[in-house]
């Protein structure tokens, strides 16, 4: 792929067009500060009272967000050291959480407190049910990213399947050498054959491990985020609980699978009277006491089963105040369950009428019970994040959409260097997609165009379009205007043929056996040993064949086909 010079940096020319053609007070400050002061730049943060009118404040709010989390940033922080001493500092909050807990659980919390958790744990049971191994298995599994044992480039499906040993905390042990043992398929694939009647895995199949490693990836200029890379073995149990809890918070309305409804609450809560709560560090600071407080014992005991209690630092092992960090398999549906209950009970205290929307730590309640919310969630050891909640005014957000008296002002971020084409595409469209919600969807803002033709100037090959109102970033995405329709094939049923970059992958083959057994086992199919054996069992099974491992920053061109959709008449104005 033709990889381009880039010796004035294109974030720096598209910033300053943007700042340029904004020309307000706020656009000229972040000019100089992006200019002298790029840490200042990070910091820069605007406040909607200021603003009486939703177009002023959409241009500053732009502005101020649009690099708030790009890594060229010169910030002289260390953004790894920065996440790790706000991780400890979490960990002493737990620490005072759980001991504040404890003594309470003797000397009682005051009456309000009490009610409101009685209700919460009430709440919680009622959902939950009696404790069960049966109704978590179907939900074992992973997610895409790295385990203790593997990288998140090597941690393919297959792997996590079949590479011996599987690491697993020793608590959690018995639990996962038994969901081997009692699926065929998975057997075959550890053993090498069918096992004829019951059979024991030897302890060398699996490593037994303290907890899980701690590691941190970029969040935004300020800082990085940190994550717990779990054990292999416990990750897989964790999905359980996680996939379960996640079934049954759907019987109240609360789906995690979908951020809409929050952000549909987010556009009514100006005249709704809602408000809009985020916390601070949430996943890091759910004490160990507080799901014992609040889930009923036999849950609280399978989740500390499953959880790592210990992770692993720089400096070594330390012993975990949290009950379980982000990335772990059921942090971000505990953490929702918790938010759920105690929201819905301090609203019913109140005597208040409405429905709660919860997404992970992003809040929705009533604006005449967000008082009392508040207070029970920091009794519960949780702070509350002022520069993001809401429970007045004009402004509201929830799940990455912002609204100003109901209208959409929800920023562009870019965050990552561009140092090749295809993120040169991703800036530019971007720009594109954010100057037609800066036109309410009617039209592109004309005065974000100098910004798209900063990037546009750069591309060397302009065959790389695509037409607009196109979800992909591999080409450059041009409304009809500007869309070069010279040479390229046209269909009626397929739309346009456009050139595009395709991310190159190294094909290598797989290991069939596994990714066939775990196929089994997510489609629950009674399968017998000579069944198993048949070619024609395997076709059926999609995942056979080999993995395509793509090379990062790689890419070769090819051809897609695109239907225009409606946006595509837009024009700049």
């Amino acid at each position: 792929m033709h990889q381009t010079g880039f010796n004035q940096s294109c974030e720096a020319d598209v910033f300053s067009a943007l700042c340029i053609h904004i020309d307000s007070p706020i656009s000229l400050g972040a000019y100089l500060r992006f200019k002298y002061a790029q840490l200042e730049l990070a910091k820069m943060s605007i406040d909607p009272l200021w603003y009486c009118d939703v177009s002023s404040f959409k241009d500053d709010y732009m502005i101020v967000s649009f690099l708030s989390k790009w890594t060229g940033l010169k910030t002289g922080l260390d953004l790894k050291q920065e996440a790790l001493q706000k991780f400890k500092t979490s960990e002493d909050h737990c620490l005072r959480t759980n001991a504040r807990l404890r003594k309470a659980r003797y000397s009682g919390h005051s009456p309000e407190l009490a009610s409101i958790f009685y209700s919460a744990q009430r709440k919680i049971s009622r959902l939950l049910g009696p404790c069960s191994i049966f109704k978590i298995e179907s939900h074992f599994g992973w997610g895409p990213g790295a385990t203790f044992e593997f990288p998140r480039k090597q941690a393919q499906l297959d792997r996590k399947v079949a590479e011996l040993p599987i690491t697993v905390t020793r608590e959690a042990l018995p639990l996962m050498r038994n969901a081997i043992e009692n699926d065929l398929h998975w057997s075959y694939v550890v053993l090498g054959q069918f096992p004829s009647g019951s059979y024991s895995l030897l302890s060398h199949n699996f490593q037994v491990v303290d907890g899980c490693r701690i590691t941190t990836v970029p969040k935004n200029a300020k800082t990085d985020r940190v994550i717990a890379i779990e054990p292999r073995g416990n990750m897989f149990l964790q999905k359980g609980c996680g996939g379960y809890f996640r079934s049954r918070l759907k019987t109240v309305g609360i789906d995690l699978d979908d951020q809409t409804l929050n952000q549909q609450a987010a556009r009514r809560a100006y005249t709704e009277r809602l408000a809009t709560l985020d916390m601070k560090a949430a996943s890091d600071t759910v004490a160990t006491e507080l799901v014992y407080e609040l889930f009923p014992v036999d849950w609280a005991i399978l989740l500390d089963t499953l959880r790592s209690k210990k992770a692993k630092l720089s400096e070594g092992w330390i012993k975990l105040n949290k009950f379980s960090s982000m990335g772990n398999g059921f942090t971000f549906e505990v953490e929702s369950l918790i938010f759920w209950a105690l929201t819905e009970a301090a609203q019913e205290f109140k005597e208040i009428k409405g429905r709660v929307f919860i997404y992970g730590d992003d809040i929705i309640c009533d604006q005449m019970a967000a008082e009392c919310v508040i207070s029970t969630l920091i009794e519960a050891g949780f702070e509350v994040n002022d520069d993001k909640s809401y429970t007045s005014g004009r402004f509201f957000e929830s799940c990455g959409e912002h609204f100003f008296d109901g209208e959409n002002v929800t920023p562009a971020y870019h965050k990552e260097i561009v140092n090749d084409d295809v993120s040169l595409f991703r800036l530019a469209n971007r720009v594109s997609r954010l100057a037609f919600r800066m036109g309410r969807k009617t039209h592109h803002d004309r005065r974000l165009r100098p910004a798209w033709m900063a990037c546009k100037r750069r591309i060397k090959k302009v065959r790389y379009q695509i037409p607009f109102g196109d979800d992909g970033d591999d080409a450059l995405l041009c409304v009809a205007r500007d869309f070069d329709f010279r040479h390229r094939k046209i269909d009626p049923s397929h739309g346009i043929q456009c050139d595009v970059f395709s991310v190159v992958g190294d094909d290598l083959p797989a290991m069939e056996e596994a990714l066939l057994a775990w196929t089994l086992r997510r489609d629950q199919k009674v399968v017998t040993p000579d069944d198993y054996r048949q070619v024609n069992i395997k076709a059926q099974v999609p995942y056979l064949g080999n993995i395509n491992i793509p090379r990062v920053g790689t890419y070769r061109t090819s051809k897609r086909w695109v239907i225009p959709s409606g946006e595509f008449s837009s024009i700049w104005q």
